[in-house]
């Protein structure tokens, strides 16, 4: 009887399956994607030869989503990295102190994995809330504040579109005012693709005010009780003081038929605070008028990422250059993208939006 595949081996079962003949392969994968404990272990035996000696866990899926690299492990591991898994997480979490939920190993022994609790204060009054296990699995404590901010809607906050269903999300640019001195959140229009209601921290705290889809831009008009900093900015780039027009914009950074710049150091020096992001330096060093974006102010360089859309670029003395639209532009390389956003003066005035009630 051929031995069996001992436990800590790493296998590439995807690409074995994917070696054997055309039946075994359908078999084998068809059976390993269902990712029971008995069928991957079946796949293995099927792909190797021998039986694996503890549990199979899947470590990657390929690009169909089945089982492509395993690893073999002991059985009370793998039990407790199932049990960790499946954890009923706010269970725990709506416990008062605690915060979240981890796993860590406790010694050298494989199978020595305990639920390790983090904890606001690791005090008496909190370590009774954690229980001493859970299912035969042993729990430990950590003190580990979170770093919250206050609970502000201002430029640079995270929001989300509460319709749409690929976890679309973005950031405020600001909170600025209607002609009767309502409070409205600005941000880019992509990201709430015309919502009834914008989402911060879960709950729906402001209704469709406006929109202009040429410029990307949106206004919502605040509805909850929720404290709000018009016109401030998370505490990483200035509060915003004013904005630029496009016309003051493109005569700054001075164009030629090319786009090239025709001033000395014709660049506006930027930051942005963006959701994925945080705190992205950059400079503005031209303007475009286009089918994309009315009105665009196009960035030195490409520095953020998905869920930055919507927040504010501001210069040094406090002007909303643009709100961020971002860019990936379908060009000649792959990869061909930039920053780009929507000039302040232009996005402000086409959802109704002032600085100053």
């Amino acid at each position: 009887m051929p031995s069996k595949i001992p436990t800590g081996t790493t296998l590439e079962l995807g690409s074995k399956l994917r070696a054997l003949s055309r039946r075994s392969v359908l078999r084998g994968l068809a059976t390993a994607a269902t990712a029971s404990g008995a069928a991957l272990s079946a796949a293995v035996e099927r792909a190797y030869g021998k039986k694996p000696e503890g549990k199979v866990i899947v470590h990657t899926d390929d690009i169909y989503g089945q089982p492509d690299t395993v690893r073999v492990i002991p059985k009370e591991r793998h039990r407790r990295l199932k049990l960790y898994e499946r954890l009923p997480i706010q269970k725990f979490t709506d416990r008062e102190g605690v915060q979240a939920l981890t796993i860590t190993q406790r010694s050298d022994d494989p199978t020595d994995l305990a639920l390790k609790f983090l904890v606001e204060n690791n005090d008496r009054a909190t370590r009774k809330r954690v229980p001493n296990n859970y299912k035969r699995v042993p729990t430990v404590v950590k003190e580990k504040p979170f770093e919250t901010r206050e609970e502000v809607i201002e430029g640079g906050t995270a929001v989300d579109s509460p319709n749409t269903l690929d976890g679309r999300d973005g950031t405020v640019c600001l909170v600025g005012y209607d002609a009767n001195g309502n409070e409205l959140i600005v941000t880019a229009d992509h990201v709430m693709e015309g919502a009834d209601h914008i989402v911060f921290s879960g709950d729906e705290i402001a209704d469709f005010y406006q929109r202009d889809q040429s410029l990307d831009v949106t206004s919502y008009k605040i509805t909850a009780n929720i404290s709000t900093d018009p016109t401030g900015t998370v505490s990483e780039i200035p509060d915003i003081t004013g904005s630029w027009t496009f016309a003051g914009l493109s005569d700054k950074v001075g164009q030629t038929d090319d786009g090239d710049s025709v001033l000395d150091g014709g660049t506006v020096d930027v930051e942005l605070f963006g959701k994925t992001s945080g705190k992205v330096i950059n400079s503005c060093n031209n303007t475009k008028r286009s089918g994309k974006l009315e009105y665009q102010a196009d960035m030195k360089d490409y520095r953020t990422d998905k869920g930055d859309s919507g927040g504010p670029w501001v210069d040094s003395n406090g002007n909303l250059l643009g709100v961020h639209h971002g860019h990936n532009n379908p060009g000649w390389f792959e990869d061909d993208k930039w920053n780009v956003a929507v000039v302040g003066g232009p996005a402000l005035d086409a959802v109704g939006v002032s600085l100053s009630e």
